[in-house]
């Protein structure tokens, strides 16, 4: 239930936030507010809140995501506040790739026998996925699935769930793809929904159909995605 009211929440907040950018922008438009200051200089606030926003509603699950749209947003802001120029802003982009760096050399890694397992397909009951300029591939075949993660930046993850089983009660399933492409392949049978927050990005349903009341697992799966410069797509 923790899940669902994080989606309802979620989806409360993205649509208010699109209706007062909406509105503001026709009132622009009519010359009835004047904008041009905000556009101008303050339209990074809009990053940073987005970033904010999905620390707030999801708490860890979107922490990656979620601190790097407030470092982007508050780069931005300060490069449009005069306080560093975009130049030296371009000059120091490198850092982005050590902080990556670091958190995968810092990341908590799998145990060598579950990577053993994984060559042949996964039964370890929950995803820990993650792509960084590569591709990442896996297979899980566990009879007691309980979700995960996967993040992929500038590089590919594929998530074949169609030999498992789900275990009992709600479970959520996080993707992240920056400049990166996520696909997930799930049973029929199972009763999965999805949510997302796509930013020049997308996130497709492609699913052939959507249980229909003829499930078969006992549990539910929320796959929660966010897409950035990037797709996610959901088949079955």
């Amino acid at each position: 239930m923790a899940h669902t009211r994080g989606q309802g929440t979620h989806r409360l907040g993205i649509g208010l936030l699109l209706v007062a950018i909406g509105l503001c922008i026709l009132l622009h438009n009519l010359q009835v507010l004047e904008l041009s200051p905000f556009l101008s200089r303050w339209w990074p606030l809009l990053i940073i809140l987005l970033g904010l926003w999905k620390l707030i509603i999801w708490g860890a699950q979107s922490l990656s995501s979620g601190s790097l749209l407030m470092v982007i947003g508050i780069l931005c802001l300060l490069a449009t506040l005069d306080v560093i120029t975009w130049s030296a802003l371009f000059r120091i982009w490198p850092v982005f790739l050590i902080i990556i760096g670091a958190w995968v050399l810092l990341r908590p890694t799998r145990h060598l026998s579950e990577k053993l397992r994984a060559a042949e397909g996964e039964d370890i009951d929950t995803v820990d996925a993650w792509a960084l300029f590569g591709g990442a591939e896996r297979q899980v075949s566990s009879l007691q699935f309980k979700g995960g993660k996967a993040t992929a930046m500038f590089g590919g993850i594929e998530i074949d769930l169609r030999k498992a089983r789900m275990a009992e009660g709600e479970h959520s399933l996080d993707l992240t793809a920056i400049f990166a492409g996520i696909e997930i392949r799930v049973p029929e049978t199972w009763d999965v929904w999805v949510t997302g927050s796509p930013i020049f990005g997308g996130i497709d349903d492609k699913r052939a159909s959507r249980a229909n009341g003829r499930t078969t697992s006992g549990g539910r799966l929320h796959i929660n995605a966010f897409a950035m410069f990037g797709g996610v797509e959901i088949k079955n």
